[in-house]
């Protein structure tokens, strides 16, 4: 064990005092930021008064085209040649006609003039406020109030959800939401996902190195290959936590700094105004009536089982890491380069991209059917889909029991083949490798 120890601790000083992972762990960061406010300040800096000209030959559009943003609209009685003329000579951004025989039952004819393809949030905002019109006028001529109109389209049914899993104290049944658990499930898979890509991928880079620099023949004099192999998958782990960790910290501390620099106009001053002087959230509450399926995320979100949400997420972060770490490593001690592991990666990262499609999918459609339960209980897609399913609810106890000891049992497997395999490629140089030789290596009783 106190070997075991001495590789994490050199594989983890070894790699976080490396210039490259100081410049991405602290770059990249910076980077995002940067490129956000790029983006907005070029957003800003862009954004110019556009006018556009409008021919109504209907008089039936005037007073009706609302500026916004940018956009100012000009109601003009000229021909359509002068208003041409006009947008040649740059004294209008865009022109719009409408035709005196426009039918408001089929409207057709309408026209858009400008230097260049248009864009379509432009074109957007016209047709929107045109069809708003036509509606209108649609309406009078139906003899069909508006009002009742928008009474019969706001017309909804909010299913109140509950899950009878777990019962409250005093018997009824706790109120659920499927967008906030999928949401958060689907957070926690990604995690977990995109962690064992990254780090296990640096795992089998860093034995590759090692085994080509022949830095690796000294080290197994004096420690045994499985624990070289568990010193450099932990370590390396440790290193992409203390990364998450610095990422999430740097990225909270710039958002907050660049928060102080916006416009005090950035957010609405009444609701801010009203958020301040309601100690006790009634504006907050007010809205959350008005939007039922709100309100129903919230409290979903707020009455989940953390504690078991998280302890299980940590199990199977960890757990799907070591495992799959180990098989990275495997790989890395078999081949010579880069380019020979791509053959033995496709064993590994199909169970993985099942598991991410099938979160979008079957798990995501039935989080409790066959297809959900049985892929929870498989350890190579069990990480990633028992994390999804516990949010939603509905897991049994022995389910979830059963999807660790199984996982805890492919971990002891994975770990035991992997070292069957690490101990001997590990040493190996020049040999074309197959899977014949790797179940010759596994075989092997020295």
């Amino acid at each position: 064990m106190k070997k075991v120890l001495i590789v994490i601790r050199r594989e983890y000083l070894v790699r976080v005092q490396k210039k490259t992972f100081l410049l991405l762990t602290f770059g990249a960061p910076l980077l995002i930021v940067g490129l956000i406010a790029a983006v907005v300040a070029l957003t800003v800096a862009g954004k110019e008064e556009k006018t556009i000209t409008i021919l109504d030959e209907t008089a039936l559009f005037e007073s009706h085209f609302e500026d916004g943003g940018d956009i100012t609209y000009t109601f003009k009685d000229q021909s359509l040649d002068d208003a041409l003329a006009d947008l040649t000579s740059g004294k209008t951004f865009a022109v719009v006609s409408i035709p005196a025989d426009l039918d408001v039952r089929d409207p057709k004819g309408v026209t858009f003039h400008q230097k260049g393809n248009p864009t379509s949030s432009i074109t957007g905002k016209i047709s929107r406020q045109m069809v708003d019109r036509i509606r209108q006028l649609r309406l009078e001529q139906e003899g069909i109030a508006e009002t009742t109109l928008d009474s019969l389209n706001g017309i909804r049914v909010n299913l109140a959800t509950f899950d009878i899993t777990d019962m409250g104290e005093d018997g009824e049944a706790q109120q659920s939401s499927a967008g906030a658990a999928q949401g958060i499930g689907m957070v926690f898979a990604v995690i977990i996902y995109m962690f064992i890509f990254l780090y296990g991928a640096m795992v089998m880079r860093g034995v590759i190195e090692e085994k080509m620099t022949r830095i690796v023949e000294v080290i197994v004099s004096s420690i045994k290959p499985f624990q070289l192999m568990m010193g450099k998958v932990i370590g390396v782990a440790l290193v992409g936590l203390t990364q998450l960790t610095l990422w999430v910290l740097l990225l909270g501390a710039l958002g907050f700094v660049a928060s102080t620099f916006l416009p005090e106009d950035a957010f609405d001053a009444e609701a801010m105004e009203a958020l301040a002087n309601t100690p006790n959230a009634n504006a907050i509450q007010a809205s959350l009536a008005d939007n039922p399926e709100l309100a129903q995320g919230v409290f979903t979100v707020l009455n989940m089982p953390w504690g078991q949400i998280l302890l299980t997420f940590l199990f199977f972060f960890v757990g799907g890491y070591l495992m799959y770490g180990a098989l990275f490593a495997a790989i890395g001690s078999a081949v010579d380069s880069d380019a020979d592991s791509q053959q033995f990666m496709l064993p590994i990262t199909i169970p993985l991209l099942i598991a991410y499609m099938a979160a979008f999918t079957v798990v995501g459609e039935d989080p409790n059917g066959p297809a959900a339960f049985w892929l929870s209980m498989i350890p190579l897609t069990s990480p990633i889909v028992m994390t999804i399913r516990v949010p939603y609810g509905g897991v049994e106890m022995w389910e979830l029991l059963l999807s660790m000891v199984l996982l805890i049992g492919g971990f002891i497997g994975t770990i035991w083949l992997a070292g069957r395999i690490y101990r001997i490629g590990i040493l190996m140089h020049g040999t074309k490798i197959n899977y014949r030789v790797l179940a010759k290596w596994v075989k092997m009783k020295n």
